[in-house]
């Protein structure tokens, strides 16, 4: 069955041997009957055609339909306008249904549990297996090439989100807001420990920190390219049951019920956040990559779901919606983590965390809350080497196209580096290439 090779244009014509070769609706001929008299006639025949093997016979066979052609100029085979083969298939006898479909296909088919359409996979032209196919009882078939719509832009209700799901983040949003602020010595002096002038420098520092970089997830992009060519977006543990980073979800909710100030409570499992950091894709914390290699970068519009944590909010800190103030608030817990970890992402020395987290609530839809997404060289040549990771890819490409959404390759190799590996140097760029992605040189 077709495809038979890379980029296969073959199809497949129903042939129905009912014994008499007359009736053969789909052919202009009975070409078997012309490549009979054409070999009987010639004098040079030696065995009876229907002595000769199949494949001489099939040979044989498309001479005369190439014959016929080229005298008359007519194609060979008739189409009937209008009907498709499943329309084809409705017509023929429940005998020929049951042995073309087998016979569990057969079953769903004639219960009128699966169309036609759910037999074969649309991104790949294979053939389903039984147990695909009853997992997808019920289910519209979808459609090649379908593109996803693009969701309603932010601030509008998405898929598992509950009817109060902004309320209970403006609830989260309120109360890591700056209110009553609280220095006490021990905090001074912790500040100024850490290098800052004093508490203003370090506000003002980190303040500034935020606001000129981005923020930023980093994911395990080929081992979940499959799932989000179907549905692209990035899920939190309550809904994937997996973690690159704490799988305790009763852990989990705890932090976040810090995180929130309690307003965590009862939210479905999509409204909960995925956890990203702030920085810039070229000098991001190599820290950050055992929870994946690629970098998704999103837009400014996603902090209105966003809050943040000096370090990791497993730190059971307090959080910040727009100004790190808020971690000050009377009735917070001073955390001497809090100028330690800002020392480590401002300064970016071997002992500070280097970490400022983001918790984006409501998890993130690709198509709408991304901008852009940085392909690490990992995941760049895995996919390219990949068959079935490339069908998943070029659904996914499609997604992020109509949306907008950029798909990058940073290469920070050094020119002496290229010189002394050429042959990876060219590797990259000939994914680069396949992958129809944009290349850019960050050389530090």
């Amino acid at each position: 069955m077709p495809p038979a090779h890379p980029n296969c244009r073959c199809v497949l014509i129903p042939y129905i041997d009912t014994g008499d070769e007359s009736e053969r609706p789909a052919e202009a001929e009975n070409f078997d009957q012309l490549a009979k008299e054409t070999y009987e006639k010639n004098p040079k025949s030696q065995k009876k055609y229907d002595e000769l093997s199949y494949e001489y016979r099939r040979k044989l066979r498309y001479a005369a339909i190439k014959e016929y052609h080229d005298k008359t100029g007519k194609p060979p085979y008739l189409q009937v306008k209008g009907m498709t083969f499943a329309d084809y298939l409705k017509e023929q006898p429940e005998k020929w249904q049951r042995e073309w479909l087998g016979k569990t296909r057969f079953e769903m088919y004639k219960s009128g549990k699966l169309t036609l359409d759910h037999m074969v996979n649309p991104d790949n032209g294979f053939k389903r297996t039984v147990k695909e196919l009853e997992t997808m009882v019920g289910i519209e078939p979808v459609k090649p090439a379908e593109v996803l719509p693009v969701p309603d832009a932010p601030g509008e209700q998405r898929d598992g989100w509950s009817k109060t799901f902004w309320k209970k983040l403006d609830k989260i949003k309120d109360y890591n807001s700056a209110k009553e602020i609280v220095v006490s010595s021990e905090m001074e002096a912790a500040i100024k420990g850490c290098g800052f002038k004093d508490v203003d420098d370090f506000l003002k520092q980190v303040n500034d920190y935020v606001k000129s970089n981005d923020v930023l997830q980093n994911v395990p992009f080929y081992e979940i390219l499959p799932h989000l060519a179907d549905e692209p977006i990035l899920k939190n543990q309550f809904e994937t049951g997996t973690s690159k980073g704490t799988p305790d979800k009763k852990m989990r909710r705890e932090w976040e019920k810090i995180v929130s100030g309690g307003n965590s409570h009862g939210m479905h499992p999509r409204e909960r956040p995925v956890y990203g950091y702030v920085d810039n894709v070229v000098n991001n914390s190599r820290g950050v990559r055992h929870y994946g290699q690629t970098t998704v970068i999103y837009k400014d519009s996603i902090r209105e779901r966003t809050t943040f944590t000096l370090g990791n909010s497993s730190g059971k800190q307090g959080a910040f919606y727009n100004d790190v103030r808020a971690v000050l608030n009377d009735g917070r817990s001073f955390n001497t983590n809090h100028p330690f970890a800002a020392r480590g992402f401002l300064k970016r020395d071997t002992e500070g965390n280097r970490y400022l987290e983001a918790q984006i609530w409501g998890c993130a839809d690709l198509r709408i809350d991304v901008k852009e997404i940085a392909l690490s060289e990992t995941d760049l040549n895995s996919i390219a080497k990949d068959v079935q990771l490339q069908r998943a890819w070029r659904k996914f490409k499609t997604q992020m196209d109509a949306a907008g959404v950029s798909i990058t390759h940073y290469n920070d190799w050094s020119e002496e580096f290229i010189q002394k590996h050429p042959s990876d140097w060219n590797a990259i760029r000939a994914n680069v290439d396949k992958l129809g992605i944009t290349f850019i040189r960050s050389v530090k």
